[in-house]
């Protein structure tokens, strides 16, 4: 940082009067602003809470975006095939329910215990067993994943 220095006086010259005028003023100044603000109340050093700007709202209801159908779809997905195994005919006891991700692994997740998949892939099959006389039965509790094969698995 600079520091200012009165130049030095010359060999044998005087120094040159200092004009205490403009000092006192600028010090009786301080005083008066310092006095200011000593009678101003004391601010607080927190600062007001932000407000979100807020978005216009629509004059006539939005439709649901692409993101928001595709987050709702898959428990709806699944809704709807637990639905559909719950009309099969009771003559019947073995169906193959064939089904799209997210929503056939998380109807398979349904069944099973103490473990998860992550993803059913293509083509990946699962079998789920139940003992229920009634297809509206079966139901989480009622059935239990037996077994299952992926296509990874059948290539060596």
């Amino acid at each position: 940082a600079a520091t200012s220095k009165p130049a030095a006086a010359a060999a044998g010259s005087k120094p040159a009067p200092v004009d205490s005028k403009p000092a006192a003023a600028a010090a009786a100044a301080g005083q008066v602003k310092q006095q200011q603000m000593q009678d101003q109340p004391q601010a607080s050093l927190q600062h007001p809470p932000q407000q979100e700007p807020q978005q216009p709202q629509p004059e006539h209801p939005v439709e649901p975006t692409q993101q928001q159908q595709q987050q709702q779809q898959p428990v709806q997905e699944t809704d709807d095939l637990q639905q559909v195994v719950e009309t099969f005919d009771d003559s019947w006891n073995e169906v193959l329910l064939f089904g799209h991700n997210p929503g056939i692994t998380i109807f398979a997740n349904r069944f099973s215990e103490g473990f998860r998949f992550d993803n059913i892939p293509t083509c990946g099959v699962v079998v789920i067993r139940s003992a229920v006389d009634h297809w509206n039965e079966f139901k989480p509790g009622s059935a239990a994943v037996d077994k299952w094969m992926f296509p990874k698995e059948c290539v060596s």
